[in-house]
């Protein structure tokens, strides 16, 4: 009886592990949570003029495309809803200038943490599109 229970055991541990190691080779994060992950995406759209919550919880940004479509230089600023930095929200970007025309991307493997959610603008209304793309658990 004592053997049979440990076997069926060491069978369960094995085929979780099986699971879980497809489930990261296959590229997919995983957690122990009653909570999958989710995938969530702002864009392709102009950044705001004035702060807007893109998203209100958690999220590990993991890649970020900006083009400045306007012939004028823009400031973006990303910055996360927490009270972290001084007792105010800690920005990603920070007034940051984009030239004319220019595409900045980034790609951060495990993601950048936006504790809260994320809060965007841009200097001036309809120059700047965004694209972002992120994980919330």
């Amino acid at each position: 009886m004592k053997r049979r229970f440990l076997d069926t055991v060491a069978v369960l541990l094995v085929l979780f592990i099986v699971a879980a190691g497809a489930k990261i080779f296959a590229g997919q994060p995983f957690h122990f949570s009653s909570h999958p992950n989710k995938l969530v995406r702002y864009g392709m759209q102009y950044l705001p003029s004035s702060p807007t919550d893109l998203w209100t919880v958690t999220t590990h940004v993991d890649s970020i495309l900006l083009h400045n479509v306007t012939g004028s230089d823009v400031t973006v600023t990303l910055a996360d809803k927490s009270t972290n930095c001084n007792a105010g929200p800690c920005g990603v970007f920070t007034a940051t200038t984009i030239a004319a025309r220019q595409v900045w991307t980034f790609s951060t493997p495990g993601g950048i943490r936006f504790v809260n959610g994320i809060s965007a603008n841009a200097s001036v209304a309809n120059a700047v599109v965004a694209e972002i793309r992120g994980v919330q658990h």
